[in-house]
């Protein structure tokens, strides 16, 4: 009687649920950034090939797009009300707790005019459905949320790249040693960042945008032109 052959050891890939495949991306993303990001990079962590990961996504963009609409699914923009002041500055430390707590989520917004639909509409049409329940139509409605906006995710962009507060002291303090003529306002510039925290300056940028926002808001428009 013939022995029984040996199993053939199975081929056949595991079968993963997409929202897997947006958890494996988003420890990728943590890991090297978007710019770093490939689909040959996802499929060698989850254990399957390109073109497997390209049955789950048409495209690198649909991964992208999902894995921000996971992220910005999590985002809760405070009520809309009508004290825009109260709101801008909920909606404002809302942004950056959401960011604070998932930074690699700043890249995921837009990328070489591609814009994740789905995450732009969670974090920035409360704020132009708050603008519309104020009043503003048309132009004036986009130049003020995007003047919002740009403020407030400008800041929060601005300090995930600059050196942290600790390092900036101690390069005034280094340049007011090589540089004697310079030395009194590096000297200065070092004792008060050292004293400084990330949020006090995000706090201080959104009431100076306060500042502004209430003088735009009283700005009376302009007289159409006649035609001539």
């Amino acid at each position: 009687m013939s022995k029984p052959s040996a199993a053939l050891p199975s081929t056949r890939q595991r079968r993963y649920s997409r929202d897997e495949i947006v958890d494996a991306a988003k420890e990728l993303l943590r890991e090297e950034g978007r710019v770093a990001f490939s689909t040959r990079k996802l499929a060698a962590r989850v254990g399957l090939s390109v073109m497997g990961i390209y049955t789950y996504f048409e495209s690198k963009d649909d991964i992208l797009d999902a894995v921000a609409e996971s992220y910005f699914s999590a985002f809760d923009s405070p009520p809309i009300q009508k004290n825009w002041r109260v709101f801008i500055v909920r909606w404002s430390n809302s942004v950056y707790d959401f960011f604070s707590a998932h930074p690699e989520a700043l890249e995921l917004i837009a990328w070489k005019d591609h814009v994740a639909g789905r995450a732009w509409r969670q974090l920035w049409l409360p704020l132009a459905k708050m603008w519309s329940a104020y009043g503003l139509k048309k132009h004036k409605l986009v130049y003020v949320t995007n003047w919002v906006s740009s403020v407030v995710l400008g800041e929060i962009q601005s300090q995930s790249h600059r050196p942290s507060l600790e390092a900036s002291a101690q390069l005034y303090a280094e340049l007011a040693v090589d540089f004697p003529e310079d030395a009194p306002i590096l000297e200065e510039l070092a004792q008060a960042v050292s004293g400084l925290e990330d949020k006090r300056m995000f706090d201080y940028a959104i009431r100076m945008l306060l500042v502004g926002l209430e003088a735009s808001l009283a700005e009376k428009p302009k007289p159409a032109r006649s035609a001539e």
